[in-house]
């Protein structure tokens, strides 16, 4: 029997059987699968799951590990996909967070640029207005082109 061979399809009982099922069943199915008796070319590897499958089931310390085994529940096909789906929607998510982060990053940095070349500008520029006399002259120097 391999060792993902389950004993207890191999035997045909359920889960809940007990010392006297395991038995019979055991009986029943290594009477019809033995090689001295079934003329298949597999009857020998059959007998010999079955017998593995009878040793496992009866001593209560494998048949307690083969159950504690069987209640992680088995990966349904497909899930492989299913999570490098996931995982590529997180990736993406971050990969938005991240982009969003640089934007206000950005942003912040082109705002304090913005204020720091005013900043810098404005005493030239309080003193044009203090030879024009007005305060028309900020306007009129922002609507002019760019050369």
């Amino acid at each position: 029997m391999t060792d993902t061979a389950d004993p207890y399809t191999v035997l045909d009982i359920d889960r809940g059987a007990d010392a006297e099922q395991i038995k019979r069943a055991f009986r029943r199915m290594i009477a019809r699968s033995h090689p001295d008796r079934s003329r298949d070319a597999d009857a020998a590897d059959r007998a010999a799951a079955i017998i593995s499958a009878y040793r496992t089931l009866s001593d209560p310390e494998r048949r307690r590990m083969v159950d504690r085994r069987s209640d992680r529940r088995p990966i349904p096909p497909g899930a492989e996909r299913r999570q490098a789906t996931r995982r590529t929607a997180d990736r993406i998510a971050q990969t938005r967070q991240r982009n969003l982060a640089m934007l206000v990053r950005d942003t912040a940095a082109a705002a304090i640029a913005i204020v720091l070349v005013a900043y810098l500008l404005a005493p030239d520029l309080r003193a044009y207005q203090r030879d024009h006399g007005d305060g028309r002259a900020i306007a009129a120097v922002a609507a002019q082109p760019q050369r």
